[in-house]
């Protein structure tokens, strides 16, 4: 059978108990003007795992507030550090701890879909500077989150609505406060310490006449010199 109680206090709250195989009895007993409960059984149901959508861009971002296994064919990062407008990127292997914000990589147009793990391993010591949010939510500080001006991914800042700025529900943003004063007013690209860096490197390159060409200061410029350049998201050393 089954019994439940409604508290006296807040007549809303009720706990339900219900036999099964190994548990033939159960008790609900008052003394003292407390409730006490024996022979109990919790079962947390398991939630439906987590399809995020990756769009046109092939990029994205998820904040989940449980574990979860990084779908195949998709590359997880988080930022370790933002200098001279370029945010820092380092990949997540096997799995993505609960309560971390990152930005993914994958094919575009395309579903992935997370599965909930609650024995994840690894990830324990890469620092990220990315939060996120897991419902709707208006934050009182300035935050970046991902976006795509003129066909270059990056993380732009969110626009203010009545003094706040809104992240969406399970998705990333990186804190202002975690960029350096100097690249406040810019938008940030993307690039990687990794060995498989998905910021491809490529040297003497001379990009056709509509590219997208910044410098590192995050200055938009018509033609390259020498140095390191930003063309439509990659960076790009020219000779």
């Amino acid at each position: 059978g089954s019994a439940s109680y409604k508290g006296k206090d807040n007549p809303t709250s009720t706990v339900t108990l219900k036999e099964n195989d190994n548990i033939t009895s159960f008790k609900i007993y008052a003394t003292g003007g407390a409730i006490y409960f024996s022979q109990i059984e919790v079962v947390y149901e398991k939630p439906a795992d987590y399809v995020l959508e990756v769009g046109p861009s092939g990029w994205a971002t998820i904040y989940l507030g449980l574990d979860a296994a990084i779908p195949d064919g998709l590359k997880c990062y988080a930022i370790s550090s933002v200098t001279d407008n370029i945010a820092i990127l380092s990949s997540l292997t096997n799995a993505l701890p609960a309560h971390s914000g990152v930005i993914v990589k994958g094919i575009p147009n395309t579903n992935y879909t997370f599965a909930y793990n609650n024995n994840y391993a690894g990830n324990a010591d890469v620092e990220n500077l990315l939060r996120g949010t897991l419902s709707n939510e208006y934050l009182s500080s300035p935050i970046y989150v991902l976006s795509n001006p003129n066909d270059v991914v990056g993380l732009y800042s969110a626009k203010e609505v009545d003094g706040k700025f809104l992240n969406n529900a399970n998705k990333a943003y990186l804190p202002a406060d975690a960029v350096p004063a100097a690249s406040l007013s810019q938008g940030l690209r993307f690039s990687s310490q990794d060995p498989t860096s998905i910021i491809e490197t490529e040297r003497s390159i001379i990009p056709s006449g509509d590219a997208v060409i910044y410098d590192l200061t995050g200055r938009r410029v018509e033609r390259m010199g020498k140095g390191i350049y930003i063309v439509n998201g990659k960076k790009v050393i020219n000779n």
